[in-house]
């Protein structure tokens, strides 16, 4: 996990397309070797480009050359065709000498069809274009052949010519990559993303608090450039980001962030080094759906820069909504979970400028079972034997069955238990004279709770 204030590094992202934008095939210009300006043809051609795309998206544009003698013609037809149905779209209008562009209104294509703009020529002059475009690309959007036919009707016939007719596609974003969150203030964070600098796709960022902390605003930033500025947030919370980016075809919305706290105690200057990581971890159940998680406080260097703490609950092997607590407390209660399932926790530092590795995982514990025995004390009852006494916990909501004193030794002796239903409890089956800790575990309908203090004692 990575702090407000650092950036977050995430998997290389390949280049956006540039037909985000829109993009064209590029065949209106002259040729080098000419194609010819008045090149004469039988009145009433459809002269066009067969093309097809491999991502779907929009062609809002067919763009065409007219030669200088065909302007006195007068209005052109422009058509897009989908190969074995027919006209999806047209646009009629008048033309000036050169590069004509007729909008037409945002046509949907898509991978597997094949397409065909034309423009038809109703006089006996036109242009046929530089060559044959076959393979001209753009990434997603392939010219196969320059293609014409009797005017008004879907053109099938090739020689080898363009006739200077292209369109413009756009395509749907891609989403963006999240690489980093750096913090600004105690209420701001600027998000930064893959972004391809193009023209038409605009991004939306929107940071909302981690499910299960306390109550937050959410923050909300537009732009149409990487990084994007979020303003609003709460301090001292936990936030995660996602970016959306939008064009006329429509939006695609990044992976979430990971956590990130906006962390006011220490401001964005602050660059302390996380020395020792929080230690000496507990948890334990609560009477409600929660568990209660306390450690030994990390070292920073500064120690000013210590920010705070990140809890993340995790069943199995999925971590859970984390929490932030603030710098001033080594103790959190941990909420919403399941009663009768099972957990551990970690606990990461947070300093000025980043959230550090998490600790190794403490529990687990069930929720529901009963809290840990109190004032533990152990022994001697005779030749082999301890005897345990103990207060009893919190039920946690369900009664306690039963009460197991486990007793290990520390210098070679044999390890026994035994289950009783009050204090005390007597263990046998130890070796004589050897020294031993014993902890006591209640049990309810739930599962077994968490193990009391040791005390020590020789058999």
């Amino acid at each position: 996990m990575t702090a407000g204030a650092v950036a977050m590094m995430a998997a290389p992202a390949s280049a956006a397309s540039p037909c985000e934008a829109g993009c064209s095939l590029g065949t209106t210009s002259v040729g080098a070797n000419g194609g010819s300006l008045d090149y004469t043809l039988d009145p009433g051609h459809e002269l066009g480009i067969q093309f097809h795309v491999n991502a779907p998206g929009v062609i809002t544009n067919i763009l065409f050359y007219v030669a200088p003698t065909e302007v006195a013609q007068g209005n052109h037809k422009a058509t897009l065709w989908l190969v074995g149905t027919g006209p999806i779209a047209s646009q009629t209008q008048g033309v000036v000498a050169g590069v004509n562009s007729f909008s037409i209104p945002p046509t949907a294509v898509t991978p597997g069809n094949t397409y065909i703009a034309s423009y038809g020529e109703a006089a006996a002059f036109g242009y046929n274009g530089p060559p044959d475009t076959a393979n001209t690309t753009s990434g997603t959007l392939v010219g196969e052949k320059g293609i014409f036919g009797p005017q008004n009707t879907i053109p099938v016939t090739s020689n080898g010519n363009s006739y200077g007719v292209d369109v413009r596609f756009v395509e749907a974003p891609a989403p963006p990559v999240i690489t980093g969150t750096v913090r600004v203030s105690s209420s701001s964070v600027a998000v930064s993303f893959t972004d391809s600098g193009t023209s038409g796709v605009s991004f939306t960022v929107t940071c909302t608090p981690v499910p299960g902390g306390p109550s937050a605003t959410t923050g909300v930033g537009t732009g149409t450039t990487s990084p994007i500025t979020v303003t609003g947030l709460t301090a001292d919370v936990l936030y995660t980001c996602v970016v959306t980016a939008t064009n006329l075809v429509g939006s695609a919305t990044s992976a979430p962030s990971s956590p990130f706290v906006d962390v006011s105690v220490s401001g964005p200057g602050c660059s302390g080094t996380i020395v020792t990581g929080p230690t000496q971890l507990s948890a334990a159940s609560m009477a409600f759906p929660g568990a209660v998680v306390s450690w030994a406080p990390a070292v920073v260097d500064p120690q000013s820069c210590l920010g705070g703490y990140v809890v993340t609950p995790i069943e199995g092997t999925t971590p859970l909504a984390p929490s932030f607590v603030t710098a001033s407390h080594t103790t959190t209660h941990v909420l919403n979970l399941e009663l009768g399932h099972t957990y551990t926790f970690t606990v990461a530092a947070v300093s000025g400028t980043t959230i550090g590795d998490p600790s190794d995982p403490v529990g687990p514990v069930t929720i529901g079972t009963p809290a840990a025995a109190a004032a533990v004390h152990a022994a001697h009852a005779g030749k082999g034997a301890i005897k345990v006494t103990f207060k009893t916990g919190n039920s946690n909501g369900s009664p306690i069955t039963s009460f197991t004193v486990g007793c290990r030794s520390s210098n070679g002796g044999h390890a026994a238990s035994r289950s009783g239903k009050a204090s005390p409890i007597t263990v046998g089956g130890l070796t004589p004279g050897k020294a031993y800790a014993c902890v006591v575990r209640a049990t309810n309908r739930r599962g077994i709770g968490t193990a009391s203090s040791r005390a020590l004692a020789r058999s």
